[in-house]
């Protein structure tokens, strides 16, 4: 019993002191959890499409019908769970999976994740934070990358993740090589990225197991097992983990860090520097040289800005999660689609697309 509270005291030393690369989750702020289950309420409530977001209620503890995409009620604790995807997407921040806990303690904050950066080959716990599928968290992978090409790469993963909470023809049960190849000849720009080694390597040729389908990457829970992985591939469990991947999206891209929204930040204050804006993006910062202090600031408690007042166009990100949590429930005929041009206006919209990445006003190391 001792070692075991000696065990979790470290855990919780090397978790709390742990930089993130987005709004805090699980035991840091559970920022992530809150403004998700605030547009899970704000959709439930809303009889039409919401315009804006009123605050949810500390009674209210139903979940979100979404019999609509054939998975009945979308739960609370679900939305929790999922919504951490993007920071946890193997499913190891549990006191209930110690080996998995330690595993991301390990690589997240003891050494480091180094040379566990490079891509999917390498895994998404690492590479979503500090390599190339930063786009998970609407975030440059380097320096000096014009704001098109990360927004690309953001709108291209939107579309992979909307295909499979629409779900038409069965898409989730698709070979995910053969889908991934046909979207490399078609220049799909994250495509690169979802099969790096080509037919001929991870993930596509494998030492053992079944073949990837669409779903894979969203299936992967690690536990106990030290060098593989579980896989869940139930259908529920797949469009959960999609939906809270969009959501986390979302609210990346409104955290300064992140991107910058509207004139941020030198000489800005740890409250203000969290305030979201409902402004157009001006750049994607990248997180290198960025001061890992600052970024934790911008990742804290979250609040409206000034510019969200009676903003009917761009949208705040609560307000954003409760549209798309709506189009889910209420979209009879192309979803994805709908899901897409939304974000692609109302989200993402750039104020100059060449402009280039860096560290971000207010946020380079000194």
């Amino acid at each position: 019993m001792l070692l075991k509270c000696v065990i979790y005291s470290g855990l919780l030393f090397v978790i709390f002191a742990t930089p993130t690369q987005a709004r805090s989750i699980w035991l840091k702020g559970e920022y992530h959890e809150q403004m998700s289950l605030d547009s899970m309420y704000c959709a439930q409530a809303s009889g039409e499409q919401p315009t804006s977001c009123t605050n949810r209620p500390t009674s209210w503890h139903q979940g979100i019908d979404l019999t609509s995409i054939h998975i009945g009620t979308l739960s609370q604790e679900e939305m929790i769970k999922a919504v951490r995807f993007p920071d946890d997407p193997v499913k190891e921040l549990s006191f209930k999976n110690p080996i998995g806990l330690i595993r991301w303690s390990w690589n997240m904050g003891i050494v480091g994740c180094n040379d566990k950066v490079n891509g999917l080959v390498q895994g998404l716990r690492c590479s979503s934070h500090y390599g190339p599928f930063q786009f998970l968290h609407a975030m440059s992978s380097k320096n000096d990358i014009e704001a098109k090409e990360t927004k690309a790469k953001i709108m291209s993963w939107i579309e992979y993740l909307t295909l499979i909470i629409e779900n038409k023809n069965n898409f989730i049960k698709s070979n995910y090589c053969e889908y991934w190849s046909s979207e490399k000849e078609n220049q799909n720009p994250i495509a690169n990225y979802m099969i790096p080694e080509g037919k001929d390597g991870f993930p596509c040729k494998l030492d053992s197991g079944s073949p990837w389908t669409i779903a894979t990457p969203l299936a992967f829970h690690c536990k106990f097992k030290i060098v593989t992985c579980n896989v869940n591939l139930n259908e529920r469990n797949i469009k959960n983990n999609a939906i809270g991947a969009l959501l986390h999206l979302i609210q990346d891209s409104y955290t300064q860090g992140h991107a910058i929204r509207g004139d941020c930040c030198n000489n800005t204050s740890k409250v203000d520097i969290a305030k979201y804006q409902c402004l157009p993006i001006e750049q994607f910062n990248s997180y290198q040289k960025q001061e890992k202090s600052a970024h934790a600031d911008a990742d804290g408690q979250p609040s409206a800005g000034t510019s969200c007042k009676d903003n009917q166009v761009q949208h705040d990100p609560i307000t954003a999660g409760a549209i798309i949590l709506w189009k889910i429930q209420h979209e009879k005929t192309n979803l994805s689609a709908s899901i897409y041009q939304y974000l692609d206006a109302n989200v993402f919209q750039l104020i100059n697309p060449n402009a280039l990445s860096s560290a971000g006003q207010g946020f380079q190391k000194i």
